[in-house]
């Protein structure tokens, strides 16, 4: 039990409690610092407060039993590795004031499969999503302006993309190992950029509608 006049949680304060199954943290919290439960393994359950303004990087990184977590909408930013590897996550949805998805932020979280974006984040950072190998489904919000290196990368039950039109730049790995994006042919194209190639060898017809060819696709 955390008293109600705490104000913050510095760095590693709950790191490596391996018996912590559930936290409450009190209303007039605004800052949950770097590594706070870092690898606290059984933790299952933590309710955060509405006075929560930011969660430092890597401050849920390992939490391998925790299911769910909701974000208050007073967040405004998530910091890199804060979810990595919590196997068990299943869902999250990203407050509207948050802009910025770091890195690796949800790498490696094998169970989720429900991820919800408002349209105006800006930036999907580095293997923000690698590895997240239950998640089917991705809308890609329309004001992003950057998907960066291998932001999806090794997604491999991700089928499919749902999107407007994207504006901003994807790096060329940003999809990598997300073979179940292509099509039947064996391309796979998002915002009319062909990315990939994992179809056979002979005679290949570029699908009608790509403007553009990335690098080193009919690469062998």
């Amino acid at each position: 039990v955390i008293p109600d006049d705490v104000a913050s949680i510095g760095a590693s304060s709950f790191d490596d409690c391996l018996e912590l199954k559930h936290i409450t943290i009190p209303e007039g919290v605004t800052q949950i610092a770097s590594s706070t439960f870092l690898d606290c393994i059984r933790l299952k359950t933590i309710n955060l407060p509405d006075s929560l303004k930011g969660i430092g990087a890597s401050a849920f990184e390992r939490c391998r039993s925790l299911k769910e977590i909701t974000l208050p909408e007073s967040l405004g930013s998530i910091g890199a590795y804060t979810f990595k590897e919590c196997g068990a996550l299943e869902s999250i949805k990203i407050p509207k004031n948050v802009k910025t998805l770091e890195r690796c932020v949800f790498q490696n979280c094998n169970e989720l499969k429900e991820v919800i974006l408002h349209d105006d984040i800006e930036r999907i950072n580095s293997g923000a999503f690698g590895g997240c190998t239950s998640l089917e489904q991705m809308q890609i919000p329309k004001n992003v302006l950057a998907i960066e290196d291998e932001a999806f990368r090794d997604c491999t039950s991700l089928r499919e993309l749902i999107y407007d039109e994207i504006k901003g730049n994807i790096a060329i790995t940003a999809f990598d190992g997300c073979n179940a994006l292509a099509d039947a042919n064996g391309f796979l194209v998002v915002s009319n950029i062909l990315w990939k190639y994992i179809g056979a060898s002979g005679e290949i017809v570029v699908p009608e509608g790509v403007k553009e060819i990335a690098p080193n696709v009919f690469r062998e």
